[in-house]
This record gives C-alpha cells, sequence and structure tokens, in this order.
C-alpha cells in the first residue's frame, strides 16, 4: 500500500519537483560564475580578504530562501488537491491506519526534498572547494545546511496547516510558522548556527510528524 501512496504523491508533485531541482541548480551555478569572475577578473586577494576577515558570503543570499520555497511548493501541491477535492477523505478508508498514510505521505514528501536538496548542496561544495581551503567550506556548510533543515520544518509544519480543518487554528498555526521557520533563516555570519546546531536538528525531528495531529482533528471532523 505504500508503493501505491507514494506513486500517488509522485504523480502530483514530480513537475514541481523537477522546476525545483532545475532552480537548485541554476542557483549554484550562478555561485559558480560570480566566484569565478570576482576571482579572475576582479581582485583574488580582495575577495579572499571579504570572505575571511569580513564574512562575505560569497554563495548570495538568493540561496538562502530556496529550501523555504521548495518547502512551501511541495506543501501545496502534495495536500492541497488532497484537501480541495475531498480526497483526503477517501484516503483516509484506506485499510491502513490514520497515522500510517500521513507519515508514508510525509515520508515521501521529505525524501523528495532532500533529493531536491543534495545536489545543489554537492555542487556547491565542489565549487567551494575548487578555490577555497576546506576550513572555508566547513564554514559555508554550517551556515546554509541549517536553512536546508528549515526547509524540511516548512514543509511539514505548512502540511499541518493545510490538513488542519479549523480555519482559526490554520491561521494560529500559519503565524506560529513564520516564527519557528525564522529560527533557521538567521543571516548575519559565517556559523552563527554553530551553538545551535542540535537544538535545530531537535526541533526538526519534534516537528517533522506535526501533521498526525491535525490529520487525526480532520479524520474525527473537529472544527
Amino acid at each position: 500500500m505504500n508503493i501505491s501512496i507514494f506513486y500517488k504523491e509522485w504523480i502530483k508533485s514530480r513537475w514541481a519537483l523537477v522546476i525545483l531541482l532545475i532552480f537548485g541548480v541554476g542557483l549554484v551555478l550562478n555561485v559558480w560564475i560570480s566566484v569565478d569572475h570576482d576571482l579572475r577578473f576582479v581582485n583574488a586577494p580582495k575577495v579572499w580578504n571579504a570572505i575571511v576577515s569580513q564574512g562575505y558570503m560569497f554563495f548570495g543570499s538568493w540561496l538562502r530562501y530556496f529550501p523555504f520555497v521548495s518547502g512551501i511548493i511541495l506543501a501545496l501541491v502534495q495536500f492541497v488537491p488532497e484537501f480541495q477535492q475531498k480526497r483526503l477523505k477517501i484516503s483516509l478508508h484506506l485499510p491502513m491506519k490514520v497515522n500510517d498514510i500521513f507519515r508514508s505521505m510525509l515520508f515521501y514528501g521529505n525524501l523528495s526534498l532532500f533529493a531536491v536538496f543534495i545536489l545543489p548542496l554537492s555542487l556547491l561544495s565542489l565549487i567551494t572547494l575548487m578555490y577555497f581551503p576546506l576550513e572555508i567550506l566547513y564554514a559555508t556548510l554550517l551556515t546554509i545546511i541549517p536553512w536546508f533543515f528549515g526547509g524540511f520544518v516548512t514543509y511539514s509544519y505548512l502540511s499541518m496547516v493545510i490538513v488542519e480543518p479549523s480555519w482559526k487554528f490554520k491561521i494560529i498555526y500559519l503565524i506560529l510558522m513564520l516564527g519557528v521557520v525564522y529560527f533557521f533563516q538567521f543571516y548575519s555570519a559565517y556559523g552563527i548556527y554553530k551553538d545551535s546546531i542540535w537544538s535545530l536538528i531537535g526541533l526538526m525531528i519534534l516537528l517533522s510528524c506535526s501533521i498526525l495531529y491535525s490529520g487525526n482533528r480532520f479524520k474525527r471532523g473537529e472544527m
């Protein structure tokens, strides 16, 4: 039955995932072009000094929002059709426990996000090592990986908001979601998450199944 659910979710989300993957790779290629240009034609020592001494983030600001947008888009394409077209009620009458159905849908979504995120991250790591030492790569990953954790949190939390049957609680959850996601979106310095990385991981895991609460409320018809 899980395979059937995965296939259904793939049919709904495949084009969104392809577009997100292309967009993510495009952002990283733009970083490559920008860094290569600055080092070749601007002033390599100046660029190096800006990164090491002034905290210049050569990977750009757009990459910061890519995981957040990806989480929003996947949650929308995966759960809005189910909710609007009343298909979720049909799904909940399958010969599976409600929690197992939602876990399968969430597992598909998180696995899809991982697939979308891993290629841009890998490419960015390779590009960084082409021009900078390992220490810069470590500082870069320590800075941006929490953004990608935030993408998973956005997906999980927004999925809960969409499935929630009460509009009052939808609004409350949505406001809370913005505050929670902000924890993963700081952008002031390299290594800003160094002392809180495990707390963010714990928060991400804690919220990963938040949809189960709203899903059971939806199943019971609570308003």
